[in-house]
């Protein structure tokens, strides 16, 4: 019954998975890059190209935090690899 309440009929005509995946995706990733796990934090934040075309300016900026963060070579390759991976694949959305 409760799948046809107005609320939830409401909700088939919104847009709202950007909403619905992108923040637990950014949350997760905010998470890891204060606990300084850098790399886990570049792979969350890798997964918001897959939600919308609009979140890769976000990723990008997020992968050039975690390289101005890193200490190590591969921590600084990852937020490269996400920075750069998320100019190009906003680029192909265009």
């Amino acid at each position: 019954m409760c799948g046809l309440a107005w609320g939830t009929q409401s909700l088939v005509g919104f847009d709202f998975h950007e909403v619905a995946f992108a923040l637990p995706l950014l949350a997760l990733a905010c998470r890891a890059y204060l606990d300084g796990r850098l790399r886990a934090a570049a792979g969350w934040a890798a997964g918001l190209l897959l939600v919308k075309e609009d979140l890769g300016a976000t990723a990008a900026v997020f992968g050039l935090l975690v390289v101005h963060k890193a200490r190590d070579g591969r921590d600084r390759r990852a937020g490269w690899l996400l920075a750069g991976g998320a100019v190009r694949w906003r680029r192909c959305w265009c």
